[in-house]
């Protein structure tokens, strides 16, 4: 018990103990004198008087001071480039830690402060490199100040809401529209180029091909723009504008629609927002004519307003030329062949063109010059290792791997934030938060399949489990109650005959009421049935009883020129066929039809002495 109670008080808190735990004898009703020290009388209480004093100095104000006289930890100093370029910028991450330690692994020990430097000259090298060759393929595309977006055709642009450009199609769109909440380091693919770069795809909605694309609920492509004006569809998520849904639920008459600007009966065309007006178009057609298509707010469908030529407003007709926009669309769109199937030589072709701009602007892993990479291995350096040249080849490699996994971006935040990248996001998400998430993720994806192949094996033991309780059931009943085993196949019989189902079910009372006048002992199948699965038939003579009493009933009830009576009948003469064969299978299973237990046969015999009563 000592030690138990000694084992409770340490447990306890400090903070949770009272004083009698630390001061036993301490009596708080006894008042104590306060004694004062003396330094005569106690030498070493001598300096307890000595506390030094606060003091201070009134310095008169003057603005008249030179910045050269602020000290340099009170004011800011940009550092000039060269500053910048002998600082080591780069700053390991857990990538990086991990590829160490991976060659620590095999042999080659790297310092971090050298990998830092090699990596840091590395990329200042290279960039010094790039940044003046001339722009080329992509980069040498110069876009037009007014470039409009493709889903709101309207150029104006923010911080917030900037126009980006596809790497693979040149597709300018909004971020807000087309749903980039934040704008990715390096390349950024629309979602047509992400998902199918190598081959073509057609809005199901309207004919036009290219534009801003993304995918429907039954992963069918369409053009966001179309989506966003047909009123049965709709967006899920509002942030990332996808996927598309209520596709399914355009009513069939819109499909049938005749489009009066490029004269195509295929997608689902809109109609002209007047009342009294239902000229059907497409809205990729009535953007190409510049029809009034005014657009407030992407949630809100009573928002979209489009009109015909003829209904255009006054205001703006005069701004812009409806008549001829739309004479000039008509034109261009009756040259263009719009075919539902492809042919092979189209496709093809448009297999290659989908497939150009992924080739053209696929970066490749870039290749580090020998005279940098010899300029970096003769840099002086203080904790240079041994094995010098080895160890920065060996980073130099990795280098080109990393940027190559981060499409060219710049690995120093510095020189990645330049002006031409100003609006890129900075909000990365970390390395390590990527590899803990597909960490997590591939160890759900793990139990699960263990649980799914649980789940497999559980269910079949409970099927072999239900088929071994069937059989014992089945060799129980056999065995308890043989007679059985030769009715419920002559039943089944019967009732297979009774095609009219008359004597399927007992007679409705309520239907005929004078039934029961004459009939005393109402009888069907359905009342055999029951009584057979309670095993109430004690021998062949209680079931002929019953089919008997059937066709009695039967016949005392209805006349002799009805159906019903002329169907007893027949059925009376069907059961009196199948009695050769009731005594044909009692013989054949050793049953005795007047017990309905099992008979003196071998059959019988051996049946018995195998089963027992416990």
């Amino acid at each position: 018990m000592l030690l138990e109670t000694n084992s409770m008080e340490n447990t306890v808190p400090h903070e949770d103990k009272t004083y009698r735990d630390f001061y036993p004898d301490l009596n708080p009703l006894i008042t104590l004198e306060l004694h004062k020290v003396d330094d005569s009388e106690d030498p070493a209480h001598a300096n307890y008087n000595a506390v030094p004093k606060p003091s201070f100095k009134i310095i008169e104000k003057s603005y008249s001071k030179k910045v050269a006289d602020i000290p340099s930890f009170a004011r800011y100093v940009e550092a000039t480039e060269d500053e910048l370029a002998d600082r080591i910028e780069y700053d390991l991450d857990e990538q990086d830690k991990i590829w160490l330690e991976e060659k620590k692994k095999k042999g080659l020990d790297i310092d971090w402060d050298y990998f830092e430097f090699v990596m840091d000259h590395l990329e200042k090298d290279w960039f010094d490199l790039v940044k003046d060759i001339p722009k080329t393929l992509k980069e040498d595309i110069q876009y037009p100040e007014d470039i409009a977006c493709a889903i709101c055709d309207d150029n104006e642009a923010e911080n917030s809401n900037a126009i980006v450009f596809c790497d693979g199609c040149n597709l300018a769109v909004h971020q807000d529209c087309y749903g980039v909440p934040f704008i990715p380091e390096g390349q950024w693919l629309c979602r047509k180029c992400m998902l199918s770069p190598e081959h073509p795809v057609k809005c199901v909605l309207c004919p036009t091909p290219g534009g801003a694309f993304k995918q429907t609920t039954s992963s069918k492509w369409v053009h966001l723009h179309c989506a966003m004006w047909i009123p049965e569809c709709g967006i899920q998520n509002l942030v990332y504008m996808e996927p598309i849904e209520g596709v399914e639920n355009i009513p069939k008459n819109r499909w049938k629609l005749l489009c009066y600007i490029c004269h195509k009966r295929y997608g689902a065309p809109i109609q002209c927002s007047s009342k009294h007006c239902f000229v059907p178009f497409h809205p990729s057609c009535a953007r190409k004519a510049k029809l009034y298509m005014k657009m407030r707010g992407i949630s809100d469908s009573a928002q979209f307003k489009a009109y015909c030529d003829r209904h255009t407003p006054k205001e703006y007709r005069d701004k812009v030329d409806v008549d001829y926009h739309l004479q000039v669309a008509v034109d261009e769109l009756s040259r263009t062949v719009f075919e539902l199937d492809f042919d092979i030589d189209a496709l093809q072709s448009e297999k290659k063109q989908a497939r150009e701009p992924v080739k053209r602007l696929s970066l490749s892993a870039p290749i580090i010059p020998a005279k940098i990479l010899k300029d970096v291995i003769d840099y002086p350096c203080d904790y240079a290792p041994k094995k010098r040249s080895e160890i920065t080849i060996a980073i130099a490699k990795y280098w080109s791997l990393k940027k190559e996994s981060r499409r060219g971006a710049a690995l120093l935040k510095r020189l990645h934030l330049e002006p031409w990248t100003a609006t890129a996001s900075a909000n990365k998400e970390e390395e390590e938060q990527k590899a803990h998430k597909y960490e997590l993720l591939s160890q759900i994806r793990k139990d699960l399949e263990k649980a799914r192949l649980l789940l497999d094996i559980v269910r079949k033991r409970e099927r072999q489990k239900l088929r071994i309780y069937k059989q014992q059931l089945e060799l129980f009943e056999y065995c308890s109650f043989p007679l059985n085993k030769i009715l419920a196949p002559i039943l089944e019989k019967c009732k297979a005959y009774d095609k009219f189902n008359i004597f399927a079910e007992p007679v409705d009372t309520e239907a005929v009421k004078d039934y029961l006048n004459y009939i005393k002992s109402p009888m069907d199948f359905q009342t055999m049935t029951e009584k057979l699965e309670s095993h109430q038939y004690k021998n062949l003579a209680d079931f002929q009883q019953d089919i008997s009493l059937i066709c009695e009933n039967c016949k005392l009830y209805n006349r002799p020129e009805t159906i019903f009576f002329k169907q007893a009948a027949k059925l009376e003469n069907y059961y009196a066929s199948l009695i050769p064969e009731i005594y044909h299978q009692a013989k054949l299973y050793g049953v005795d039809l007047e017990s309905g237990w099992w008979s003196t046969s071998p059959i019988g015999k051996q049946v018995l002495e195998g089963f027992s009563y416990k």
